[in-house]
């Protein structure tokens, strides 16, 4: 299509909100924020920004990102599989010896299941890549990042 979107082709956009637990040897738990525009028949893309708190560190780190989902219609509900490429802000000084951390690439992959009503409930189970760069007093800098994997579970507002 043309840039002469008609307001139809968004109908099915929607807003997600929900929680957000991450597990691996340092767990986390936040919560996700998610507007997806609908690109094409089962396919949307949006803007998401996550919160999480890891257990052993006292900064939040938030993952800024691109959602990308495709559809699978079934009766009474939406399978979907998605991709969540981006980066995030994060900070965190050691405290000792000039040593601090900053954010890092992130990344998500999974599948979940959506609801059909309006509002809509929906669960995603997915692999996710919580990156972030080490700097040192000497001026090195280490990519490393915290593998887990994460259980979201929340609202969808709009959307049919």
């Amino acid at each position: 299509m043309a840039m002469g979107y008609t307001n139809k082709l968004f109908s099915q956009s929607h807003l997600q909100i929900g929680a957000v637990g991450s597990l691996s040897k340092t767990n986390g738990f936040g919560g996700e924020v998610i507007y997806n525009f609908q690109l094409g028949k089962n396919i949307s893309l949006g803007p998401g920004v996550k919160a999480i708190k890891f257990t052993d560190i006292n900064t939040l780190y938030w993952p800024l990102m691109a959602n990308l989902k495709y559809y699978v219609p079934i009766k009474k509900a939406k399978l979907f599989a998605n991709i969540e490429p981006g980066y995030s802000i994060f900070s965190h000084d050691w405290g000792y010896l000039g040593e601090y951390t900053k954010g890092g690439f992130y990344a998500g992959g999974g599948v979940g299941i959506m609801g059909v009503s309006k509002p809509a409930p929906y669960i995603t189970a997915q692999f996710t890549k919580y990156g972030y760069n080490d700097h040192g007093t000497s001026g090195s800098k280490r990519y490393r990042s915290i593998n887990t994997f994460t259980i979201t579970a929340g609202v969808s507002l709009g959307g049919r």
